[in-house]
């Protein structure tokens, strides 16, 4: 099977994620203490901002996997379902990104400590 992509639907993408990840990162940048510092304080998203490099490394393998399903089982041209498409992509690699941490990133990075200790007691 060979799926083919087309460049200017990909280009559209890249256009549409950049027009939603540059003004928040504006605001971000603009709004670093008062009530808005407060907003990033929050559990949730600091949870969030934990997770997000692990979100943005599988947020491709997701998007791959979903188009070949859509593909393989004749759902329709994946990438124009619109914000349900995106909703349900974002989801699953936010999913597989605090799956990732849990069962991965945490375990090494409490490994890495242990290995840290013991070298500079020794």
């Amino acid at each position: 099977m060979q799926i083919a992509f087309d460049l200017g639907n990909l280009v559209q993408w890249v256009v549409l994620e950049a027009a939603l990840v540059l003004p928040l990162a504006a605001i971000v940048a603009v709004a670093s203490k008062g009530q808005f510092l407060k907003i990033l304080a929050n559990r949730s998203l600091s949870g969030l901002g934990r997770i997000s490099y692990g979100a943005y490394l599988f947020h491709l393998p997701v998007w791959a996997v979903l188009f070949a399903l859509s593909a393989r089982f004749g759902v329709g041209d994946f990438f124009s379902r619109g914000p349900l498409t995106m909703l349900v992509a974002g989801s699953l690699s936010v999913l597989t990104a605090l799956v990732s941490w849990i069962m991965v990133e945490r375990p090494v990075m409490a490994w890495s400590k242990r290995l840290t200790s013991r070298l500079a007691a020794a």
